[in-house]
This record gives C-alpha cells, structure tokens and sequence, in this order.
C-alpha cells in the first residue's frame, strides 16, 4: 500500500522566489565583512569558498520563516548585497556548515562506492542513503521539513547541494520511494527525489531536475535565527523549541 504523507510546507509559497545564483559570490570575504574572521579557521582558501553559493542559508531561512509564520519576501531577484536579507542568508549558509563538520561529512561519503566492492568492506553510499530514507519519513509523519544535503560527486565538496524534504512518497511493494523537494536552484517549483526501496539497487536515488544524484542525508537544522530588524541590522534569536535532527 502506497503512503502519502506532507508537511504544511509548500515550496511555491515558504520558499524564496529567486533563483541561488549569485554572480562572483565570495563567501569567505562576504562572511569575513559581517561576521569576523571565523570562515578563515575553516578554510583559508578563497577559492574554496567561491564555489559555493547560498542553498543552505536559503533553505534554512525559509524554515526559519516558515515556523515563525513570517512571510516569503516576493521579489523574484537576488537581493542586493547590502541588503539585510543577504546578510542573513549569508549567515544562515555558514550556520548551516556547522563548522567543518558539513565539509568532513561531505568528503566522508564521497568516498563512498555505490555499489559493493572487494576493495571498500564499509557500507556503501546506497546503503547510508537507505537509513537516511527512513530518517525523512520519520521527520515528515511528525509534520516537520528535513534539510538534506544531496551528495552529486566523488571529487569536490562544493558540488554538493543543500535543499529542504517536504513531503514523501512510499510504495514498498513496487519498491519505490519519492521525497517533494524546496530546492532553492528550483524555485516555485517542487522538484523530487527518486529512491529505490528493495533489491539490488536499494539506496539507488535521482532527482527530477536531472542532476546528478549519488545519495542523500539528513542534516540537524539549528533554530538559532537572524532576524531581519526594520532598522536594517540583524540580530541573533533562539527558539525555544528543540528542532528535529
């Protein structure tokens, strides 16, 4: 029997309406001007960090907003650099780095073949990717989102990708599985993750949009916030209520 199960998240109207490309971002210098030095003890590499762009801040600040019932803005562009918008997606995407600890596990199942091999005895990247399954259908029967990073390559970290599962899709007889997306390269649309359930390509995932898909994990989203003030500054907050891992 199929099972269907959503959260009150829907990605055309709590997630952002512009699209994560930022031309020339230089996260450890947009990071160094607002918030100190603190990028550099996790890489002093600019070229680094000019690989990435702001998926994460982008899907942790809709949740954000999201649970504080607090509006998606409408504009359809990328806000200006200095505006206090960008100053808090740039905030919530290291927040969401959690150190270096997103990179090293990141790296961690790069490494990872996808299939078994006489050479690797450690669980392979589809058999991680089915415990991570099991992990999202336990967030969203409870009725909460689950950040996800999405884990294209075997090479370069930046590669990877951070988006939001929303809802879920689970046919155990055909062996199917299928997790509605907020992916902020997507926006107002609500991309998919395909996963097969059972068999020899158990753990084996692809997306819709046609990126390349290699598997899949749950990441702890921090409910700290950066709130946008009127007077153009933002400020740190913390729920008091204990986010999902």
């Amino acid at each position: 029997m199929t099972v269907t199960k959503t959260t009150d998240f829907e990605p055309a109207t709590h997630g952002f309406h512009f699209t994560n490309r930022y031309s020339g971002l230089d996260i450890v210098k947009e990071i160094n001007d607002g918030f100190g030095d603190v990028a550099a003890r996790v890489s002093g590499s600019q070229d680094f960090w000019q690989g990435w762009g702001l998926c994460g801040g982008m899907s942790w600040h809709a949740l954000d907003r999201f649970y504080a019932r607090n509006p998606i803005p409408a504009a359809t562009q990328v806000p200006d650099r200095e505006s206090p918008l960008f100053r808090v997606l740039v905030g919530r995407q290291f927040d969401s780095f959690h150190g270096a600890s997103l990179l090293t596990r990141c790296i961690r199942w790069q490494s990872r073949t996808d299939t078994h091999t006489w050479w690797d005895p450690r669980p392979t990247i589809r058999a991680l990717t089915m415990r991570e399954w099991a992990k999202v259908k336990q967030s969203v029967d409870r009725g909460f989102p689950v950040s996800l990073t999405l884990i294209r390559t075997t090479t370069a970290p930046w590669e990877n990708h951070q988006v939001l599962g929303v809802a879920y899709k689970d046919d155990p007889d055909a062996g199917r599985g299928e997790i509605g997306l907020y992916d902020p390269n997507h926006p107002n649309r609500e991309p998919k993750i395909h996963i097969t359930t059972i068999g020899d390509d158990a753990g084996k995932a692809s997306q819709t949009t046609g990126e390349n898909l290699r598997g899949f994990f749950v990441w702890p989203y921090d409910r700290t916030q950066r709130e946008i003030h009127e007077g153009g500054h933002d400020a740190f907050s913390a729920s008091s209520d204990a986010s999902p891992d």
